[in-house]
């Protein structure tokens, strides 16, 4: 694949369920940024006295955060369900679909991940503005990429 756009790409929620292959989705709407998220490993040093040499090797790892930037919507039904899971303790299904079918017919690639709602904050600003929302989610365990069809 070549390089691509980040127009078209949807962000959705799902349930806690365990199993997020068989999941459904809620789109989450007005989505304006996704920042870049990813599995990242703590770094654990050995500097054998003998060799000179700094060995390392990985710890471990934190799947991070990350702070969704959007419209607010109150009449949105993925906004609502981030509101609820805010008040929760439980790890939500998440799934990034990029804007790259391989077929009419078929799904973009996609990402699914677990988190949780750790914040939802409005941001009413000034009179020429967007009432806005950010919400921050920590991402906990691996995240699994599906290939476009």
């Amino acid at each position: 694949m070549t390089a691509q756009t980040s127009a078209g790409y949807t962000l959705s929620i799902g349930t806690t369920a365990t199993n997020p292959s068989g999941d459904s989705f809620t789109l989450i709407g007005e989505v304006t940024n996704v920042p870049a998220f990813g599995k990242s490993f703590q770094e654990i040093t050995h500097n054998p006295v003998s060799s000179r040499e700094t060995q390392k090797f990985k710890g471990a790892f934190n799947a991070g955060s990350v702070t969704l930037d959007m419209a607010m919507d109150v009449n949105d039904a993925g906004q609502e369900d981030l509101l609820t899971a805010l008040d929760s303790d439980g790890l939500y299904n998440f799934r990034l679909e990029y804007n790259d079918k391989a077929t009419p017919s078929g799904h973009g690639s996609y990402r699914i991940f677990k988190a949780r709602v750790m914040s939802y904050t409005e941001n009413p600003a000034g009179v020429n503005n967007v009432v806005t929302a950010q919400v921050q989610l920590g991402l906990q365990g691996n995240i699994t990429r599906v290939a476009a069809t």
